[in-house]
């Protein structure tokens, strides 16, 4: 295994619980060392507080769309490390993001506009089923500074 990144693992409790998911997943990320870290996110917050327990210290992100409430409620929950909104609530309140106290991973971005736009916004990461053209992106961004 080459990868030594940081692997996102989401837990899709939102419309179904799966019983003992998060203990068997965390079991399976903690039972040897791996070349790459990993964090987790899910739109369950109780499947990130189940975890929270499980891996303390470990990155919790609130995956979210666009409802303001969930935003808040993930601001304000000690366990959540990270916000991961979809991008078009991230484009719409652009002017609040130095507000915002929790680092920002938005999701899906898949053109090099909305990659510029993470970039400009000096955002934590974000979500891509492009990855070798994030990469490109980012050493043109970093060329152009």
């Amino acid at each position: 295994m080459q990868f030594t990144g940081v692997l996102n693992v989401e837990i899709k409790t939102d419309k179904f619980q799966y019983i003992g998911i998060e203990k068997m997943t965390s079991d399976l990320l903690t039972s040897r060392h791996y070349p790459f870290s990993h964090i987790y996110c899910s739109f369950n917050l109780e499947s990130l507080q189940h975890l929270s327990e499980l891996e303390p210290g470990v990155d919790l992100c609130l995956l979210m769309s666009t409802l303001e409430q969930k935003i808040k409620l993930g601001l304000q929950t000690d366990y959540i490390t990270h916000l991961h909104p979809r991008l078009d609530w991230l484009q719409k309140n652009s002017n609040h993001l130095k507000q915002l106290t929790k680092p920002l991973r938005p999701w899906t971005l898949n053109n090099d506009v909305d990659m510029y736009f993470a970039f400009n916004h000096h955002l934590a990461g974000f979500m891509t089923d492009y990855p070798a053209l994030a990469v490109e992106i980012k050493k043109r961004y970093n060329t152009k500074k």
